[in-house]
């Protein structure tokens, strides 16, 4: 169901997401991301979609250029590299591509140290 819908970037070059927001966090935090892309438009002629994830400005894959109807998924770790700042990622349109960044899902994960929460020791 989630793969049959998709956001496609509004000015045509750029989807940003950002990261950390409500965090407090005083140490700095490792987001695990999974992406998930599948294109509805069956390109035809010269017609072209190739974007690259960047994070913070940073590369975080290599073009991605999405198949028609068949899922494509790229997963990176990101650490912020201050306590308590925001990081972000994009998805950018790479030079030569006609068409926009797409993201049909995305999962972001945060790791949460499980020593230090209370439980009954026999469990």
């Amino acid at each position: 169901m989630v793969m049959g819908t998709a956001t496609v970037a509004a000015d045509n070059f750029t989807l940003q997401y950002f990261l950390g927001y409500g965090l407090n966090s005083s140490v700095q935090t490792t987001f695990y991301i999974y992406l998930h892309f599948a294109d509805f438009d069956c390109l035809s002629g010269n017609g072209s979609r190739i974007f690259q994830v960047r994070a913070d400005g940073e590369p975080e894959s290599d073009n991605i250029s999405p198949a028609y109807l068949l899922a494509t998924h790229v997963h990176f770790i990101h650490r912020l590299a201050y306590p308590g700042l925001n990081g972000y990622f994009n998805l950018t349109r790479v030079a030569g591509s006609t068409l926009p960044p797409i993201l049909n899902a995305a999962e972001v994960y945060i790791p949460i140290n499980l020593s230090v929460l209370a439980t009954d020791p026999a469990d």
